[in-house]
């Protein structure tokens, strides 16, 4: 496995067959870090980022932004 754990589709992290899905996540990562300034999916370590990529736990968009844009990056 080759890349930054930040941006990692959650198929990736478990090891899994790549897809066009596993970019379009990492467009969303790329788009909400872009609105934020910081990635979605926060740790303390690459493991904590992991465990929160595959739970789904992270910190959503301000609601400051257009429903459209919430909606692209969900």
């Amino acid at each position: 496995m080759v890349g930054t754990p930040y941006y990692m589709a959650p198929e990736i992290l478990k090891e899994e067959d790549y897809s066009f899905k596993s970019d379009i996540w990492s467009l969303g990562i790329v788009l909400h870090q872009l609105c934020t300034e910081k990635p979605p999916f926060a740790g303390n370590n690459i493991q904590e980022v992991r465990g929160n990529v595959l739970r789904g736990k992270y910190e959503h968009l301000p609601r400051k932004f257009s429903a459209d844009l919430l909606a692209l990056v969900r």
